[in-house]
């Protein structure tokens, strides 16, 4: 294999004779367009991790099964129920609490009927504490237009949630 920044390449197959005997056999095939996809693709990444990080926010990322793929959180937000090796590759159903579970699950369904980004507000006990969170659901569509799942972002609302009820 040869590469470089100027000239990434990969050998294939190519003949190479010397009277009737093959010396050597290769092709080259420039692969530079792979090689700029691939670095705007990582660009593209940490650009998306660098954004993601800033916000209060935390990201769920679930397939057309309700299954979770992947969650984003700020450093200083750690706050999950529960660690991701708890909820990474499982349904919704077989992680959250019933509690919001039945919001989630009408919230999923609005959202493909609808077309359209739902939001719902859920309580979650957290270390003997009542915390609020507004979750915000979206359709996430393949390069085909077949539904691939969802997004969503949840925000802890209890300061918010806390102040009302004071007043």
């Amino acid at each position: 294999r040869l590469s470089g920044e100027e000239f990434p390449a990969t050998v294939l197959l190519a003949k190479v004779t010397l009277g009737n005997q093959t010396l050597l056999q290769a092709t080259v095939r420039d692969i530079t367009t792979r090689k700029q996809a691939e670095r705007a693709l990582r660009d593209s990444e940490e650009r998306l991790r660098s954004t993601v990080s800033s916000l209060d926010d935390i990201v769920f990322v679930l397939d057309a099964d309700g299954v979770f793929l992947h969650y984003y959180h700020s450093p200083d937000n750690s706050d999950l129920l529960f660690p991701p090796e708890q909820f990474l590759g499982k349904q919704f159903q077989d992680v959250l609490p019933p509690s919001v579970t039945e919001p989630f699950t009408k919230a999923l369904d609005a959202v493909v009927r609808e077309r359209s980004v739902q939001q719902f507000d859920y309580a979650l006990e957290i270390d003997g504490r009542q915390k609020w969170y507004s979750a915000k659901v979206s359709l996430r569509t393949g390069a085909d237009g077949l539904i691939a799942g969802v997004t969503v972002v949840a925000r802890d609302v209890t300061e918010r949630r806390e102040d009302e009820l004071r007043y």
